[in-house]
């Protein structure tokens, strides 16, 4: 099988923890209930960008023991989000969508390549908070990190916003 590069991972991860400090680690500010995550995770899952970038309906979210290793796990191949049980946080369950979301264009995409981070700013502005995707916009950008503007609805006025149209 042939290998994929992750490129710019280095910059990506750097980019994240600039805008929102080490969000894999567990603040408990940012938590939330385990039962509003699910509820998050179908809102986004019935969402029009969502279905737009052929995201699979059968897609599935669990809590599970990751061993400490990791706050979240997307699986391709079982269309499953993992979370850590104490991971209740719309941040890192964007990450793992917008993994989904970059592997239903292409398997072979690289993991934190312009694809997948164009879905997790995406996401984090539908979904989580306008702020923080400014905020780590700015970041992708001070860190040279690629992506594509995303091209939403919301992300149109925000660009207004900041007079970039």
């Amino acid at each position: 099988m042939r290998k994929i590069y992750d490129h710019q991972k280095t910059k990506y991860q750097h980019a994240a923890i600039d805008a929102f400090g080490d969000y894999m680690t567990v603040d408990s500010a940012l938590a939330i209930p385990q039962q509003d995550i699910f509820v998050l995770f179908e809102e986004i899952k019935d969402s029009s960008y969502f279905k737009e970038w052929n995201g699979d309906a059968r897609l599935q979210m669990t809590f599970a023991n990751l061993e400490g290793k990791y706050w979240g796990l997307y699986h391709h191949e079982t269309l499953a989000v993992y979370l850590a049980h104490d991971s209740a946080d719309a941040r890192i369950l964007c990450h793992e969508v917008a993994h989904h979301l970059s592997y239903q264009q292409a398997l072979d995409v690289p993991h934190h390549g312009p694809t997948f981070c164009t879905h997790f700013l995406n996401l984090i502005m539908l979904f989580a908070d306008a702020c923080d995707s400014e905020l780590l916009r700015s970041c992708f950008e001070e860190h040279k990190v690629e992506y594509y503007f995303p091209r939403t609805v919301k992300a149109q006025q925000l660009r207004k916003s900041m007079g970039l149209v």
